[in-house]
Order: C-alpha cells, then sequence, then structure tokens
C-alpha cells in the first residue's frame, strides 16, 4: 500500500512538473512572437549612421518624397500623409528637445514620451476648429550622446487631409501599428556594427 502511495505521488509530481514546462515554454513563445504583421522596410543614410524603420504594408503607405533630410509616406486612399524628418544634432539642440512653450497657438496636448527604447516628445495640432485635431508630431532621440554631445533623432509627422473627416489622429498614433512604427526605429552607425540602444 506504502509503495503505491509513493508511485501516485512520484507519477503526480511529475505531471506537474510537466505541467509547469509546457505553461512557461508558452509564454516564451508568446513574448517572442512579437508583432506579426507584414512590413515594408526602408532606410535612409544620414552623416555617418544609416536609419531604418518599418510600417505594417496594410496601412498603404507608398514612398512619395525622398532627400538627404526628409522621406515623405503617403496614402492617398485615406489622405493621410507621414513625413519623417532626420536629425544629426546637438542633444541640446531645440531641434532635439522641444519643450511646451516652444509650440504656439494651435498646438496641444504636449507631452514628454517614451516609445519603446526612444524618450522624445509629442503635440498635437489642429487646423482652425479647436476641436478637430489634423497633425501629431512626435520627435525621438535614437543615440545615446557621442564624444562631441551629438545625437541622431527623428522628427515624425502625421497629418490627415481636409477631406479626411473619418479618421481619429489621436486614435491612429496610439494604435499598436502606428506604435509599432515608431518603435522600430534603428540607427546604424558606420563604425559600429550594433545597432542603437
Amino acid at each position: 500500500m506504502m509503495k503505491t502511495y509513493r508511485s501516485l505521488s512520484v507519477f503526480l509530481i511529475a505531471v506537474m512538473l510537466v505541467g509547469l514546462c509546457a505553461c512557461g515554454s508558452k509564454e516564451g513563445n508568446a513574448k517572442g512572437n512579437g508583432y506579426k504583421k507584414e512590413v515594408d522596410t526602408y532606410t535612409h543614410e544620414k552623416d555617418d549612421a544609416t536609419i531604418s524603420f518599418e510600417i505594417a504594408k496594410e496601412l498603404g503607405y507608398q514612398e512619395k518624397t525622398s532627400d538627404t533630410n526628409t522621406l515623405e509616406l503617403e496614402n492617398q486612399e485615406n489622405d493621410t500623409l507621414i513625413e519623417i524628418v532626420y536629425f544629426h544634432e546637438n542633444s541640446k539642440s531645440s531641434t532635439v528637445v522641444r519643450e511646451a512653450d516652444y509650440y504656439g497657438e494651435g498646438f496641444s496636448d504636449f507631452e514628454h514620451i517614451t516609445i519603446g527604447d526612444y524618450k522624445g516628445s509629442k503635440v498635437f495640432r489642429d487646423w482652425g476648429k479647436a476641436d478637430e485635431i489634423h497633425e501629431c508630431e512626435i520627435r525621438l532621440v535614437l543615440t545615446e550622446p557621442s564624444d562631441k554631445n551629438m545625437v541622431y533623432a527623428v522628427k515624425v509627422n502625421f497629418r490627415k487631409g481636409l477631406q479626411c473627416e473619418d479618421l481619429d489622429v489621436k486614435e491612429f498614433v496610439d494604435s499598436e501599428d502606428y506604435m509599432h512604427f515608431l518603435s522600430s526605429f534603428k540607427a546604424t552607425l558606420e563604425d559600429s556594427e550594433e545597432e542603437t540602444k
């Protein structure tokens, strides 16, 4: 009888351990999967860095214009535009670091933010009507300051056109897709194989 209890105890302990291991694997896989949508990846060279990001294909953005400092992505179907401006500036520059008092009339809800590994700021802008937000500006610092206190940073403006009445700018910029786009920015320095942050 005692032998049966021992066998049963060993069996129960084994079942519990297998169960715990299985739960642990499931949780690990869920965390490892991350963002699952198909994306377009863009890369842009700025001074001694290559800056890249990705954006979900299903959002429908196509490259409109591109130069040394700026890339524009446009969605003609919903009349929206994403403008990305690249900076290589002193970390204390007003181009990189903005405060609420920098913005004038028409801007609202300024806040300092953290998206993924990046710190920055966010502000909204209306175009004439106080309750009608048409633009969101987000600035993110992508690298730690160099020996000369220089950083790579981006300004990302999301704008909806006057014909785009259905879209709520605040909702869109807080969506999983837009947050993934913002957190996917990477700056790879020429003299280093490692990506920043």
